[in-house]
């Protein structure tokens, strides 16, 4: 859980614009270790391009990195991924910790 959910998006056209903010200790800290999933405002497009585009930021305590999305065709969720490997429940369980990211796709 954060202190700070929010959200917004913008849609033009058959694009979406989308920035989120998930910030602050609202407990709960290493309560889940599998994949991050955040909802997307609108599903996206059966014919979406599956790549990687610079996303947002995360912090866990220390560490700090840089975010990209995978969203699947005609998706609900996007799924913040770092350099390497998956953005986990265990990559967010210090009461410093936040996500940042703004993207857009197509729906």
């Amino acid at each position: 859980m954060y202190t700070t959910n929010s959200g917004r998006y913008l849609r033009v056209g058959n694009v979406c614009f989308v920035q989120i903010l998930l910030d602050g200790d609202g407990g709960d800290e290493g309560a889940g270790t599998g994949q991050i999933n955040i909802a997307l405002p609108i599903a996206a497009s059966a014919n979406i391009l599956q790549t990687c585009f610079n996303l947002g930021t995360y912090r866990n305590s220390t560490t700090y990195g840089a975010l990209y999305p995978i969203i699947a065709a005609s998706g609900t969720t996007v799924q913040p991924k770092k350099i390497s490997a998956d953005l986990t429940g265990a990559d967010q369980n210090n009461t410093s910790r936040y996500i940042k990211m703004t993207f857009f796709y197509e729906v």
